[in-house]
C-alpha cells in the first residue's frame, strides 16, 4: 500500500474522529504520550524537526497542561501508581545525533524540559559497520554523539538509554545476537555515563515486526526496567499497560501541525491498537518498507 495513500486514509479519519469529539464532548481522561524524535536540526532529512517546530510543539503542550518527565520517571509512575492523573508527555530522542547536545539540550534547558535520549552506541563509538548501516538508513550525512558526549547530556540532566550497538532488527537476530546487541549497548553507554541504565528503545520500534517476545526477555535478562516501542497511541489509550512495550509516537518532518495535534489529542489511537493487533504477514503487505529495518 503507498504511503502517500496511507496517509491520507490517516488524516481522514483523524479529521473525522476530531469533527465527532467536538460533537460528543471530548474525553476528559488526562493523556499520557511519549513523542519520539530523532535529530533537531533545519535540513531535508524526514528524520529532522527544525528547532522552531520542536519549540512550537513543546509550547502547545504547556499550553494544554501537560507536565513534562523522563521515560524512566513515566515508568516508574506507572508501576507504583498507574497512569497519570494529569496530562503527561516524555520527550524521546533516538539513535543518538550531535545536534542533541547542540541544538536540542539548550532550547529545552530554556523551555524546562527534561527529555531521555536512546543512543545507539555504534554509532557513539564510530563503529563501521554501524555508520554504514545509518547512511543506508537516512541517505543524510550528519554527525553522532561522542561518549564523552553523552556524558555530558548526563551531566545536563538528561536521561540516556540504550538503543542497542548497531541498530539492527532484532526480530530477525537469534539469541545470542540479540544479547550481543542489547547487552553491549547497556555496558558502553553505562561506561560513558557512570550511571546504570533503566530504559530501553527497541530499534525501529513495531511489535512482531521489529521486536518478539524473546528480544523482550532478553531486555529484561540485562537489567532494564522499561522499554519503548512505537505505535500511534497515547500510553493510557488502552487498560492494559506493558512496562516493556510502552508506545512512542513518531514525530518528524512530515508531521503538519495538525497531525500533531491529531496525535496529541488521541485522534490516532485507533490506528496504533490496529497496528499492535495485526500479525506480522498483514503488517508487511499494508507496510512493506518496515521489512527492510
Amino acid at each position: 500500500m503507498p504511503a502517500h495513500f496511507r496517509g491520507n486514509v490517516k488524516n481522514n479519519v483523524s479529521v473525522l474522529l476530531e469533527r465527532s469529539s467536538r460533537l460528543l464532548g471530548n474525553d476528559p481522561s488526562p493523556r499520557t504520550v511519549v513523542l519520539c524524535y530523532h535529530s533537531v536540526a533545519c535540513n531535508d532529512s524526514d528524520l529532522s524537526v527544525d528547532p522552531q517546530v520542536l519549540r512550537r510543539q513543546i509550547e502547545y503542550l504547556r499550553r494544554l497542561g501537560f507536565q513534562f518527565i523522563t521515560f524512566a520517571q513515566l515508568a516508574q509512575r506507572l508501576l507504583s501508581a498507574g497512569p497519570p492523573t494529569t496530562n503527561t508527555a516524555c520527550i524521546t530522542f533516538d539513535d543518538g545525533y550531535e545536534d542533541n547536545l547542540t541544538v536540542a539540550a539548550p532550547l529545552l534547558a530554556e523551555l524546562k524540559v527534561p527529555a531521555t535520549v536512546f543512543v545507539t552506541t555504534g554509532l557513539m563509538i564510530r563503529d563501521g559497520l554501524t555508520l554504514e548501516r545509518f547512511g543506508e538508513l537516512t541517505r543524510y550525512q550528519t554527525t553522532y554523539l561522542s561518549a564523552s558526549q553523552v556524558a555530558e547530556l548526563h551531566r545536563l540532566g538528561f536521561e540516556i538509554g540504550a538503543h542497542t550497538h548497531t541498530h539492527a532488527n532484532l526480530a530477525r537476530l537469534s539469541e545470542e545476537q540479540t544479547r550481543y546487541e542489547i547487552f553491549t549497548s547497556k555496558r558502553l553507554l553505562e561506561d560513558a555515563i557512570g550511571a546504570p541504565l533503566r530504559g530501553f528503545a527497541y530499534p525501529f520500534g513495531k511489535r512482531h515486526i521489529h521486536y518478539t517476545p524473546m528480544t523482550i526477555d532478553v531486555v529484561r535478562d540485562a537489567g532494564f526496567a522499561c522499554a519503548a516501542a512505537v505505535a500511534f497511541r497515547a500510553v493510557n489509550a488502552r487498560r492494559t499497560i506493558r512496562i516493556f512495550e510502552l508506545p512512542r509516537f513518531f514525530v518528524n518532518r512530515s508531521d503538519s501541525f495538525t497531525s500533531f495535534r491529531h496525535k496529541v489529542a488521541g485522534h490516532y489511537d485507533w490506528l496504533g491498537s490496529i497496528q499492535e493487533a495485526t500479525p506480522a504477514w498483514l503488517k508487511s503487505i499494508v507496510c512493506p518498507e518496515d521489512r527492510y529495518g
